[in-house]
């Protein structure tokens, strides 16, 4: 059984609202020029593309993932990435030499 769908997308997630809900979309944001970046999108789906084009829109989704990621987490612990790192060290120092 599926608990939640989320939809990922070469296209910003904004053009995405039909659907999915906005916690279920990873994508890209919204360039300030949103018709060059969907002509480019298109191109690159429907043409040959030079490797290091192609190596830096893999790059970009994986940072839209990591992006989506955090924010998930946020959403769900209520925390920053800052407090997590602090809270961590916080255990490690704990576990190393409090409880040493």
């Amino acid at each position: 059984q599926v608990d939640r769908t989320v939809t990922v997308s070469c296209f910003p997630e904004q053009l995405l609202t039909l659907t999915s809900k906005k916690h279920d979309r990873i994508g890209p944001k919204l360039e300030e020029n949103a018709v060059f970046q969907a002509i480019k999108t298109v191109t690159m789906a429907t043409q040959a593309s030079r490797r290091q084009d192609l190596i830096k829109l893999f790059e970009e989704g994986w940072s839209d993932g990591e992006r989506w990621s955090f924010a998930e987490e946020r959403r769900k612990i209520g925390l920053t990435r800052k407090d997590r790192r602090k809270k961590y060290a916080v255990a490690l120092m704990r576990k190393y030499f409090v409880d040493a």
